[in-house]
């Protein structure tokens, strides 16, 4: 009996973790990417852009063109291919060559559609040249006190939790482990999984706290300070499905508890 509680127990645990991890797996990579796109990349361009049209619109036009191509889906693409790159420079030591030609294009079409395929053309030049050296610019973001920490082996760490196929085997894990705690429950599996969803959603808070203050620290300390917050919206999301999940499972553990108590 206390055996069969202890294997139950750790099962539980286990899939607290594995759930945790595949928090950080889907989360880290878009913190990262929205973060940068948000706080460097659509700066950057919204700029070039800016610089090029600011005579062919009004102020308030101008503001609203700049807020729409910063909050651009296309902004996002073009800050993942630069951290891609830049990651795989560091991982494998290779330099690759980026060509966002599509996304500025599919940017300028959309944000500037009242301009000549002229002008469009003129600037869509400009923010490609310009762009090129965008890329050189965020590496000196980085501070080299980074070395220090063995930065390389967290960029390695953060490429093997975001990887595809390390996902893949957590989710298969995660449900192996479902599986074997509902046999080993029987009727009492959505107690556990309940217990299991509101200990995730408590650690994922936790984990989003400590995200913001650990970002804090390394902004202040190591990155002179220059971004102004970190982007942490998919965490809260994520949050928030966690407690949809558990209230789903409570509700129906409720139901199917009533329903016993009428049968008898």
């Amino acid at each position: 009996m206390y055996k069969m509680k202890l294997i139950k127990t750790l099962l539980k645990i286990i899939l607290v973790i594995l759930f945790l991890i595949i928090t950080i797996s889907f989360s880290i990579k878009e913190i990262v990417i929205n973060t940068t796109s948000k706080e460097i990349v659509s700066k950057k361009i919204s700029g070039y852009i800016l610089d090029d049209i600011i005579d062919e619109y009004e102020i308030s036009k101008l503001e609203t063109i700049e807020k729409n191509i910063r909050n651009n889906k296309y902004i996002n693409e073009i800050t993942r291919k630069y951290i891609d790159s830049y990651l795989n420079g560091i991982i494998y030591d290779k330099v690759e060559k980026i060509n966002i030609e599509d996304e500025v294009n599919s940017l300028i079409e959309n944000e500037l559609s009242t301009l000549s395929d002229n002008q469009k053309n003129i600037i869509k030049e400009n923010v490609k040249n310009k762009s090129e050296k965008l890329e050189k610019r965020l590496d000196n973001y980085i501070s080299s006190e980074f070395e220090t920490y063995k930065f390389k082996d967290i960029i390695k760490g953060y490429n093997l939790i975001t990887n595809k196929s390390f996902r893949i085997i957590l989710i298969i894990l995660s449900i192996v482990d479902i599986i074997i705690l509902m046999i080993l429950e029987k009727r009492n599996y959505l107690k556990s999984f309940q217990t299991v969803i509101y200990t995730t959603c408590t650690l994922t808070i936790i984990i989003t706290i400590l995200v913001k203050l650990l970002f804090n620290f390394i902004n202040q300390n190591f990155i002179g300070g220059f971004i102004n917050d970190i982007d942490i919206n998919i965490l809260i999301k994520l949050i928030f499905v966690e407690i949809l999940i558990s209230l789903v499972i409570y509700i129906t553990n409720k139901f199917i508890i009533k329903k016993d108590k009428v049968k008898k």
